[in-house]
């Protein structure tokens, strides 16, 4: 069957049920979304359900936690029950009462009473729809729940609670900007569940609380299942979020008849969405490494509760979670922290322990809190992948090359499976980061991505983000190697990537190459990472004469560099390195003040170098970096 054609149906299926949201604002939802309320009468049976999907050693796992996990659960969880907000940048934030719609680093609140199909379009210029949404993802009563079951204080249980009655209260179930996104609905309903579970043996906790908690709940399986995130042709972390949810809530209710369809439907869903979203060799098709991490909370928690409630999955779900973990075996440089690739949200499903947004390793270390929750009642997943060895993962289109303590990703360009569907659109996470790379000397990071910064609060910020000369690559006349639409989201087609060659002996080696289609412009890009240094060659082929291109090195946070001649002095702490540019063109070398973004929504003060020189047809560069 023709492609287009077979995904005409699943297209108007989605169109149908968009239209119905739209127009179920005329509908008796209240009504409709509390069917089930009277399936559990008391607390009892609501907690007793709830240690049936979670376990029933929770607590005591938080208790086992280290000093330093402990100190961290405590400080944050003393900030929430404090009304005190630090999200996406924002810094620390009293909100006093708590304003579930405001934006807190502009001071904008999306009204509540608007029907939510209507609420999209009122978000104005500079204020980040994310930040609501990100309070309302509750994982600051996680935090106040686990302090409750390290210290016994009642007082962040009347916490949790009073906060989940005043959310329930100010956000009517459809009628806050809480309720625009699904994704955001289900995060949320996996955070009241786990911190419910941790809370209830509290007295606190009433009879009453729990109706009326679980009453809320059920809405938040009637809205997902009603708003599903499904593109056609192609799935993403949104879609995946909202099944995950599906999973939990499903569990959770499925005394009552939605709650087993749903369930059905659900572990169908998640086990046909692994398989496409996740190459066989772990990595994620989005090729973000902070849309990885999130990933993999998402195919990790609701695959331990699975097993744990005595479901079957396909066993090529376990493989392709433990590959998933092995790849961030793989690009966890040695202090525990990714790489900046592609685009980063901060993202999180669970986050047990409030942890620095980079810091990826706890997802593969068994003793850490994380991994000992997640593998309760069940077998740890051994990583696929030795986390010291160089790799190559063709299908992705990266590399990652390591040497002693020396360390190198590497990002291509791979084509979308759906492009011929889409008109040569790509809608992920992508950036224009063809042959860009990271380098990093054991937990001292020298050349990073600028990473992305922020999404729709400042779209034309985010473009600048995505471009190749935020990025650790060449760009020549100016031409983008892919074209930035003029939606968010959208990056237009325009180079043949060509995989990577790779081989490994006393020096690590990759190569790769792009040739842009309307350009006709070639870059072949070889690196080889030795014990002491890394030696980047760029070749450069393009028709006609007075090419200018232009190379950017974008040096790490708290990385100074002064220049001398053609070679540049880098300092880090107490760490030199030399950098040394060799090419028959004359190079023009400049040092300037720029940004990165670490995290989303926070900008920090950096350096990078930026070098130009024009070329007739062929060019070729050669750059070394020595300890």
């Amino acid at each position: 069957m023709n492609d287009k054609i077979k995904y005409f149906f699943p297209k108007v299926k989605n169109r149908i049920s968009r239209l119905v949201s739209k127009f179920s604002e005329n509908l008796p939802v209240e009504k409709m979304s509390v069917r089930g309320l009277d399936s559990i009468s008391c607390k009892v049976e609501l907690v007793t359900r709830l240690e049936r999907i979670l376990g029933t050693c929770l607590s005591d796992t938080i208790r086992s936690a280290s000093e330093e996990e402990k100190k961290s659960i405590l400080l944050h969880a003393d900030e929430a029950k404090q009304h005190i907000f630090k999200v996406l940048g924002s810094g620390p934030v009293k909100m006093e009462p708590i304003n579930w719609s405001r934006e807190i680093k502009t001071g904008y609140t999306w009204p509540v009473g608007v029907y939510y199909f209507k609420i999209r379009s009122l978000t104005p210029k500079g204020s980040d729809i994310k930040i609501p949404w990100e309070i309302s993802r509750c994982h600051h009563l996680l935090w106040m729940a686990e302090a409750y079951c390290l210290t016994g204080d009642e007082s962040y249980v009347e916490q949790v609670i009073s906060q989940i009655q005043n959310w329930i209260k100010y956000n009517p179930l459809m009628y806050s900007v809480n309720w625009t996104c699904a994704m955001e609905v289900s995060i949320r309903a996996v955070n009241w569940m786990y911190s419910l579970a941790l809370i209830g043996d509290s007295e606190a906790f009433t009879d009453r609380f729990a109706k009326e908690v679980y009453r809320s709940l059920y809405q938040h399986l009637f809205f997902v299942n009603r708003n599903l995130e499904k593109c056609i042709p192609y799935s993403n972390n949104h879609y995946f979020s909202d099944i995950v949810g599906m999973l939990f809530l499903g569990q959770l209710l499925s005394l009552t008849r939605d709650g087993r369809r749903t369930l059905k439907y659900a572990i169908k869903e998640y086990c046909k969405e692994v398989k496409l979203q996740v190459f066989p060799s772990g990595v994620n098709y989005e090729r973000s490494v902070s849309y990885h991490r999130l990933m993999t909370e998402l195919v990790l928690y609701p695959y331990y509760m699975l097993k744990r409630t005595g479901h079957h999955l396909p066993e090529v779900i376990t493989d392709r979670l433990s590959r998933m973990l092995g790849y961030i075996n793989q690009y966890t440089m040695a202090n525990g922290c990714s790489p900046m690739v592609s685009d980063n949200d901060d993202g999180r499903l669970l986050p047990l322990v409030p942890i620095p947004f980079m810091k990826h390793a706890y997802l593969v270390k068994a003793d850490n809190l994380d991994s000992r929750v997640a593998s309760i009642g069940c077998q740890w997943l051994a990583p696929a992948y030795e986390s010291d060895k160089s790799c190559v993962h063709a299908e992705a289109n990266l590399a990652i090359l390591k040497k002693d303590r020396l360390y190198v990703f590497i990002s291509c360009f791979h084509r979308w499976r759906y492009d011929h569907i889409t008109g040569n659109y790509l809608s992920t996470h992508l950036h224009n980061d063809l042959l860009s790379f990271v380098f990093a000397d054991g937990e001292t990071p020298i050349i990073s991505d600028a990473g992305a910064y922020c999404y729709t609060s400042d779209i034309d910020t985010w473009k600048s983000f995505r471009t190749a000369k935020k990025h650790n690559t060449i760009i020549v006349d100016d031409e983008e190697p892919n074209l930035l639409g003029n939606f968010a989201f959208m990056m237009k087609y325009n180079s043949d990537a060509k995989p990577m060659l790779f081989s490994s002996c006393d020096i690590e080696h990759c190569e790769g190459e792009y040739t842009t289609i309307e350009g006709r412009m070639t870059h072949h890009r070889e690196i080889d990472l030795g014990s002491s240094f890394v030696n980047i060659l760029d070749s450069l082929v393009k028709n006609g004469a007075g090419h200018k291109a232009y190379m950017s090195f974008h040096f790490a946070e708290g990385v100074e560099a002064k220049l001398d001649g053609q070679t540049i002095k880098l300092f880090s702490g107490e760490k030199q390195y030399k950098m040394s540019l060799y090419s028959s063109s004359t190079l023009r070398l400049c040092i300037v003040n720029d940004t990165l973004s670490p995290s989303f929504g926070v900008l920090v003060h950096s350096k990078t170098l930026v070098v130009e020189f024009e070329f007739n047809e062929k060019a070729e560069c050669v750059t070394r970096i020595e300890r």
